[in-house]
Order: structure tokens, then sequence, then C-alpha cells
């Protein structure tokens, strides 16, 4: 405390702040490491089947568990910080990456998938959930390295994926130990000195009118899809005929419901960004997944410096939503939807693949980062567009591998099935950003028209009631 009463941060504190940033970009991106790859997946699909004929339903099972975790981890970051999630979050990450990598025993694939799952979830959430406890510009900051690699490293994550070539099958990518060593260290690291440290006390707005209701809906829904899930992929005899309904059908049904959350919402601002993180985090994955894996699976595997680029226009994409990010949101989703048309050329030439997908990354980064980044001065709305986002991504995630079988008749596991896919989900992109990209272009015109600070009418009509009130006699 200053002389003036005003509270100043001690060294350590001061520490904690700075580093909050690249420390919620390495725990988001290990992560989505964690999380099961579609690719791998894809390649060693016909062998995890044979290892365990319920592959499928411990999928669903992983799903619940890594909701599960993030939302208890966001809901109890008040309490108990960030610290303990991310700590334990890596720590599972560890064993979940190992686990589920060379999968030779009947036991190993229920546990690789529970660690990874529980693992992704606590990471996910506890790299959120550390803007909750940090002031001003340092909780922007958090939010916005936390959102970058959400949208921005998934062509990364399909190069990483392993080749079968007779090997054992896997369900996560197989990142180089030092790399992995060095996030968890980092990670590890913060989260004890940050335990140390009491956390600053969020500071929100005291109406908590409408979260509770909000939290409830979202995570019923999300508990009912992951556990249709669970109980159809753990009855293998359920005939293909019924299956495919089933599957469009379930997928309709929660896309509705997940319309209907956001009529729960408490403001305009918060409806904004859940729009513009379900756009990118439910579809727009397994668009660049398909995108880049068709480019990986010529006869020669995809080149790093196509790589670097499309990790070069995400970290480009996350600098526009940090400096425009009520204006990026609509135009980013109206780039996203336009830059899917020539992606949905589903081209196996890694130059025209990196021109039509680097865009597509870029749009998709700036839209997450500036939906952070205008919700970030409240951290109750903070928290649940995290959850939202991380259930968006779970759920999409979960559906890309059955939609696509039902929609196009077969798995896409073939360079045919591949493109195919790809063409699919880049519609489905398409279509689904246009419509986000039109609810919140009306949104950011009623926010920007409704008021400055205070809910007070725009400058313009100020001035003319005043003029008219000034005319009266």
């Amino acid at each position: 405390m200053s002389h003036t009463g005003i509270e100043v941060p001690d060294r350590m504190e001061r520490l904690r702040r700075r580093l909050a940033p690249p420390i919620a970009l390495l725990a988001s991106t290990m992560g989505i490491i964690c999380l099961l790859n579609v690719r791998s997946v894809l390649r060693s699909l016909p062998a995890l089947t044979a290892t365990d004929p319920q592959f499928v339903g411990w999928v669903g099972a992983g799903a619940l568990l890594c909701i599960a975790a993030a939302a208890v981890a966001l809901l109890a970051v008040e309490r108990i910080g960030p610290g303990p999630p991310l700590t334990l979050g890596a720590a599972a990450g560890v064993v979940g990456l190992t686990l589920g990598h060379d999968i030779g025993r009947h036991g190993q694939l229920p546990w690789a998938i529970a660690a990874c799952c529980s693992a992704a979830g606590a990471l996910l959430a506890g790299g959120a959930g550390m803007s909750s406890t940090l002031p001003g510009t340092h909780s922007a900051a958090t939010a916005v390295a936390w959102a970058a690699p959400v949208a921005g490293v998934w062509a990364l994550l399909t190069r990483l994926a392993p080749e079968r070539d007779g090997r054992l099958p896997d369900v996560v990518v197989n990142p180089h130990k030092a790399f992995l060593v060095v996030m968890t260290t980092a990670i590890i690291v913060w989260s004890l000195g940050s335990m140390l440290v009491e956390p600053v006390p969020p500071a929100g707005p005291a109406d908590r009118r409408g979260w509770e209701d909000s939290w409830s809906v979202l995570l019923l829904l999300c508990a009912v899809s992951t556990l249709l899930a669970t109980l159809v992929g753990f009855d293998p005899t359920i005939s293909p005929v019924w299956a495919r309904p089933v599957v469009i059908a379930a997928t309709a049904a929660v896309a509705g419901g997940w319309a209907l959350v956001g009529l729960l919402l408490p403001s305009v601002t918060v409806r904004l960004a859940y729009v513009a993180v379900s756009a990118v985090t439910w579809l727009m994955p397994a668009t660049l997944s398909f995108s880049v894996g068709l480019a990986d699976s010529g006869p020669g595997r995809l080149g790093w410096p196509a790589v670097y680029v499309l990790l070069a226009a995400g970290a480009a994409g996350a600098v526009v939503g940090w400096l425009g990010p009520l204006a990026v949101i609509p135009l980013g989703l109206g780039v996203a939807a336009l830059s899917c048309l020539p992606v949905w050329a589903m081209s196996e030439g890694s130059l025209a693949m990196s021109a039509s997908t680097a865009l597509l990354t870029a749009a998709a980064t700036a839209v997450m980062a500036g939906a952070l980044r205008v919700i970030a001065p409240d951290s109750r709305a903070t928290r649940w567009i995290a959850m939202a986002a991380i259930c968006a991504l779970v759920l999409g995630q979960l559906d890309v591998v059955p939609l696509s079988w039902a929609m196009l008749g077969d798995i896409p596991v073939t360079v045919d099935g591949m493109q195919a896919a790809g063409r699919l989900w880049a519609g489905l992109t398409a279509a689904c950003a246009s419509v986000a990209a039109a609810f919140t272009w009306v949104a950011c015109g009623r926010i920007l028209g409704s008021a400055a600070p205070g809910g007070s009418p725009p400058v313009i009509g100020r001035r003319k009631a005043d003029a008219r009130q000034r005319a009266r006699p």
C-alpha cells in the first residue's frame, strides 16, 4: 500500500501478471494437444476398434469428462485460483499423451482417453480462468493469449499426427519431448508461484441474475449430448440404417439447443461473444484439419514452411483482434465465410492450401481474440464464454467423424473421403459464419448505438433531446 492509499503490487505479483499471457498461451496450446486428434483417430480407426470394440463409447465418456473438468475448474477459480487445475492438468497431460501413443494393450485405451480428456478440460479452463485473477490490461491480454491457440494451432496439430506405417494406433499427436517438457515445466512453475500469491478479486458487475440459468442449461445440454454419444458408442449392434438418422437428428437438436442457450444471456455483448466463439470453435477446426490433412496425405508430407505460414496467419489474426475487438468480430466472420469458398476446393497442393487456409485461420483467430477482448472486463462473463468455447470445441470434435459418416456414407479415411468431408465442413462453416456475421453485425450496431458507460443514450440523441428540451417554453 502506497502513501496515497493505492495498493501497489509487490515484485512477485508483478512477475505473475507479466508472465500470465504466455502461460495462458502455453496452457491453451497444451490443452488442445491433449484433445483426441481427429486425424490420428482416422488413421488408426480400424486398429482402435480392433483393440477395443467400445472405442466410440469411451470417446463419448472422455468428452463428458473433459467438460466436467472444465466446468469444475471455472466455477471454482474465484476461490482456489487457476493454479490447482493448471498443475493437475499439466501432470495428467503428460500421462495422457504417453498412454495415448502406441496403444497396444486392451486396458490402455480407456485410461489414455480419460487422462487426455481430463487434462484438456483442466488446462483449457485453468488458462481461461487466469484472467479472472488479473486486473485491467493484464486480464485482457491473458484472455486474448488463451484464445489465440484455440483457433490458430490446427495446422500444427494436423501436421504432427503420426503416420501409421504398421505402427501401433494413436489417439493423440506426439509432440517433441523437449517441447512438452518446456510447456509442462513453465505451467507448473507459474501455477505453484501463483498459489503463493493471493488472487486479485475479480472486478465484475455485482448483478448475478441470468448466470445461474445460463450455466445450468449449457452444462445440461452438453451432458445430454455426450451421454447420448456414450450410450450409442457402447452399443455396437445398432444398425447403420438407424444410426445415420440418429446422428443427423441429434446434431440438429444440439445445434437448436445451442441457439436457445443464447436467449438466457444477460446482455447483448455476451450474446455477441457467445455467437462469435461458437461459430469459430464448433466448425472451423474440422474444416482446417481436413484442408491441411488433405495436403499432407500426398506422396510427400506437407512442408513445415506451409505450417509456419498458417501459424503466422493465426498470430496476425490475434493481433488484429486485440487492436479492433468489436469491429473485427462481424468482419472476421464475414471474411471466414468468404474464405471457405477457396477452401472448399480442397486442393492437395501445399501452396494452394496455404493460400486458401491462411485467410480462414487469420479470420478465425481474429474473431476469437476479439470476442475474448470485448468480454474481458467482466470476469463472470469471461468464464462463461470460455466454458461455452470449450464445450463447442469438444462437441465439434466429437461430431466430426460421426456426422461425416452419416452425411457421406463412409468414414473419411481415404484421400477422396477426406476431400468430400472437407467440402462438407467447409460448406457448413460458410453457412454458420454467414449467419453469425449477420447477427454480430446487428449486435455491434446496438452496442455502439446504445451507450457510453452507464447506459445513457448516444451523444447525437442526447444533443437532439437537449435541443428539444431547451426549445420548449
